[in-house]
């Protein structure tokens, strides 16, 4: 009898190897709908580079948590560095008479070495971002209320606020069962996943609770919203 590699005998039982294939939705929008969220070119020491950007949103984001940042933009002309913060409580970060956003700005400075300029953007709906509503979810778990209510509830909030399809999955030990299970809602309509003119934003998020009730979930959400069923002056049809 042949000897299985340790290796095949991994993949045939599924013991220690991870077989999935999903790729975040962002990259089939590259240049269609959305653009990259760093923008610069470098011919060397790219690396180093990226390794700061990764390490300058990390900052922002451990920082300024409870401000409900959504996404973080970083361009480079030529030496200096422009952060465009996407957020839904801008005048947290901005503070009293702009110290908040200045203190920011040097340590941001103090990191990188380079001049440093801060652009704050509201996002005027949250309810209608998957990276906020996702951060919201696992906020409520934290407190420890019912997971369900607090699914149905962002599905409810956003397909008031305008959204056309809304799909929320959440994974994990719920409510302190001893197996892990995944539970989703959909609210039935325009839900393209794979659609490349309809702008759907989809976000994978895990986060480790404290409470032994809800461990490690993962809260996809997206959404598809009204407004951007025309694309290149054309009806998208979903």
């Amino acid at each position: 009898m042949t000897a299985i590699p340790s290796t095949v005998k991994a993949t045939i039982y599924g013991r220690g190897v991870d077989l999935g294939q999903k790729t975040i939705p962002i990259g089939n929008r590259l240049g269609i709908t959305r653009t990259w969220d760093s923008r610069w070119f470098l011919k060397r020491g790219y690396a180093g580079q990226l390794l700061e950007d990764l390490n300058v949103r990390k900052l922002i984001k451990e920082k300024l948590f409870h401000a409900g940042v959504s996404k973080i933009e970083i361009e480079r002309p030529g030496q200096k560095v422009k952060v465009i913060i996407h957020t839904a409580r801008p005048g947290i970060i901005i503070g009293k008479k702009g110290a908040e956003v200045e203190k920011l700005k040097k340590e941001i400075e103090a990191y990188t070495g380079k001049q440093v300029a801060i652009d704050i953007k509201e996002v005027r709906k949250p309810e209608l971002d998957s990276q906020l509503v996702a951060e919201n979810i696992a906020l409520q778990l934290e407190k420890r209320v019912a997971f369900r209510r607090a699914l149905k509830r962002a599905v409810s909030s956003g397909m008031r606020f305008g959204a056309l399809g809304i799909k929320v999955q959440c994974a994990g030990r719920l409510a302190g069962a001893e197996i892990a299970r995944t539970e989703w809602y959909r609210r039935v309509g325009c839900l393209s996943a794979h659609s490349g003119p309809t702008w759907t934003t989809a976000l994978r998020k895990r986060r480790r609770l404290r409470q032994n009730r809800h461990q490690g979930l993962d809260i996809p959400w997206r959404y598809t919203p009204r407004a951007d069923r025309y694309f290149f002056g054309r009806r998208v049809k979903c």
